[in-house]
């Protein structure tokens, strides 16, 4: 199948990955990629002159990147809000990091779900704190409660047991991540199209970074 890879980073959007291509489908899957407290000249596309981001350098190389931009609520669950459901943080009401998404509100990922789509949120929620619980719109959905961890982070998956995954977060997220889209790809002919958010909690302060970082899918 066709995908359509979003990274919200800083807005790139590569609106055809050869990611598991398939010309012939008319609904592209989507991939939506979003990275945690990430400054805007924090890339090497950005011309930094010590960070090496190569990954998503190629996104903004060979998709669109958008220089002039704008955050207008600078905080993590207002941010995550709004670009879940496309509305100010006065309208969708999370204006601090303890609010929840309010459940009757529309999100993109419930409305392509309400028109086909398998759609799974897999990393950082951090809209209402310790509630890990499924959230509407998600046919998979996978968190944590509040921040998670840079090391050994205690996921749930789909209302089930809480669990600690052992290992990076962002490589466990991706590994998550890279299972569910593999999973999808058996489905044939008659699988449906489908959209993943990825989720991780870096960059954020205090990095640890991990030594072999080929594996991740963004640095």
């Amino acid at each position: 199948m066709k995908y359509i890879l979003v990274l919200f980073a800083f807005f790139f959007v590569q609106s055809s990955s050869s990611l598991f291509a398939d010309q012939n489908s008319s609904r592209p899957n989507v991939v939506f990629i979003l990275t945690d407290d990430q400054r805007s000249d924090a890339l090497g596309c950005m011309g930094h002159p010590h960070l090496k981001t190569p990954h998503i350098d190629r996104l903004a190389q060979e998709g669109l990147l958008f220089k002039n931009h704008f955050c207008t609520t600078s905080l993590c669950s207002p941010s995550r809000a709004s670009i879940l459901g496309g509305l100010y943080a006065h309208s969708h009401g999370v204006v601090n990091n303890f609010t929840d998404y309010p459940r009757d509100l529309p999100t993109f990922p419930r409305q392509l779900q309400s028109n086909g789509y398998t759609t799974a949120y897999i990393g950082k929620w951090h809209m209402g704190e310790d509630d890990d619980s499924k959230r509407p719109g998600f046919d998979h959905f996978v968190t944590h409660r509040g921040q998670g961890k840079y090391f050994d982070t205690e996921f749930r998956a789909n209302n089930g047991e809480r669990k600690v995954v052992p290992g990076y977060y962002t490589t466990v997220v991706t590994d998550m991540a890279l299972d569910w889209i593999k999973q999808q790809e058996k489905g044939g002919e008659k699988k449906s199209p489908s959209c993943l958010c990825w989720v991780t909690r870096l960059p954020t302060a205090f990095i640890f970074q991990r030594r072999n970082t080929k594996r991740a899918l963004i640095r």
